[in-house]
């Protein structure tokens, strides 16, 4: 699997250019630390568990789970979790589709959006048609 790189993870703002927090943060991710019940791993779903520890290292509000416009009603809605800085635009860690992000969650509803179908209609909709002079 693939993690962000030790520079990418200075971008987190708690840890700008401090190389030895962002390389303690990219062992978790990949393994090299291991997880105990102080960091949060209670058993489950790994990725989650180490997203869970990034955030406490962190210091940050907590894991949150973001579902897509586009998902509302849905049983099982498609989303992603954040570790939540207390800004929408903050650069965070994000874990979508089993994959580790870097980037503000706001940035990360934005993207999706921009790519959705139904998303894209919905925002159309909601925009009220341009009146001429």
């Amino acid at each position: 699997m693939r993690y962000p790189s030790v520079k990418t993870l200075k971008a987190l703002e708690e840890y700008t250019h401090n190389d030895v927090a962002a390389l303690h943060i990219r062992k978790v991710l990949d393994g090299r630390t291991a997880l105990t019940r102080e960091s949060g791993f209670l058993g489950g779903d790994m990725k989650l568990a180490k997203l869970c520890a990034v955030d406490r290292l962190l210091g940050n509000h907590g894991v949150e789970f973001v579902k897509f416009p586009c998902q509302e009603g849905e049983y099982e809605p498609e989303g992603f979790e954040f570790s939540n800085t207390g800004d929408s635009y903050t650069t965070c860690l994000i874990l979508y589709k089993g994959r580790f992000h870097v980037t503000g969650w706001a940035d990360m509803l934005e993207w999706h959006e921009r790519r959705c179908a139904e998303c894209l209609k919905r925002s159309r909709e909601d925009v009220p048609a341009w009146k001429g002079r």
